[in-house]
């Protein structure tokens, strides 16, 4: 999922404003996920524990969202939907902006 100058040109906080590049959205069997830019640097959003019912995906303890913005934000919620594939994610609770940003912005392209 690729984001944008046009995408966060309306956000006027700075430290909102997510990395634009190329994001990869990693979401392993044993219930970690990480999120990383990779262009131009390698940079993440974080990365933490999730689980998943058949249509919720939950965030637990995130370590990039703890760290900027406390205990409150490192847990969200979001539902999903998985066409094909992209998946679609849609915060119902989040109080983590960046992650939200990220997970948001655009649908993900499942890759091999």
């Amino acid at each position: 999922m690729t984001i944008t100058q046009k995408d966060i040109a309306t956000i006027t906080d700075a430290d909102l404003r997510t990395d634009v590049g190329t994001w990869v959205l990693t979401l392993m069997n044993d219930g970690y996920y990480s999120a990383l830019n990779g262009s131009p640097l390698t940079r993440y959003i974080g990365s933490g524990q999730y689980m998943a019912t058949q249509n919720l995906l939950t965030v637990v303890r995130s370590s990039k969202c703890l760290e900027y913005y406390g205990p409150l934000a490192t847990d969200a919620t979001y539902t999903w939907k998985l066409q094909g594939r992209t998946l679609t994610l849609k915060a119902v609770q989040d109080l983590c902006p960046t992650r939200r940003q990220v997970f948001t912005t655009h649908p993900w392209l499942k890759q091999a």
